[in-house]
């Protein structure tokens, strides 16, 4: 698509702007689609802001996707592989040092 990021001092103009003009003339003269006009409008309505809450919540990902692809090659290759042999090939290779249940937990 043709998405492109809108700094939130640009999204506060925006909304700023359709207080006094048309969404349409707010939307030509800024260069944003009008429904980007719309949505915002809708959303400080609603929430107060023009910028959504982050989804994510709580502690990062102690295993990202390639060190869980790893540790499943390492299954693989090696089936019969014990939870303490994946901790020290992931920490040897990848340089990460997790628990067991992280490992468990993530395959």
């Amino acid at each position: 698509g043709n998405r492109r990021h809108i700094p939130k001092s640009v999204k506060e103009q925006l909304v700023t702007q359709c207080k006094y003009l048309a969404p349409k003339l707010v939307a030509r003269s800024n260069q944003v689609g009008l429904s980007t006009v719309y949505q915002l409008r809708c959303m400080y309505r609603q929430t107060g802001t023009v910028q959504r809450k982050a989804l994510i919540v709580g502690r990062p990902r102690s295993l990202n996707a390639l060190d869980i692809s790893f540790l499943e090659a390492c299954i693989q290759r090696a089936p019969d592989i014990y939870l303490e042999e994946l901790q020290e090939e992931l920490h040897t290779a990848h340089d990460v040092s997790v628990s067991k249940t992280a490992i468990i937990h993530a395959l």
